[in-house]
């Protein structure tokens, strides 16, 4: 049961814990990973050419704008 559950280990301190009302007798739940999705607009070698004139338009227009 401890390799299927997503909690740690059961540990002897923590079921005499138990046995006393406090905890339920496993360790702390694993954190579970959170999928990435890296952002859709990102510029990379495929798509540089068309991407690099807007990029160099917005930095320009941020300058200007200080």
């Amino acid at each position: 049961m401890a390799k299927k559950s997503e909690y740690g280990k059961p540990t002897y301190a923590r079921a005499v814990l138990a046995k006393f009302g406090v905890g339920d007798g496993w360790g702390n739940p694993k954190k579970v990973a959170t999928p990435y999705t890296p952002p859709q607009d990102r510029m990379n070698v495929a798509n540089a050419p068309e991407k690099l004139g807007g990029v160099i338009n917005k930095r320009k227009k941020m300058l200007d704008d200080l």
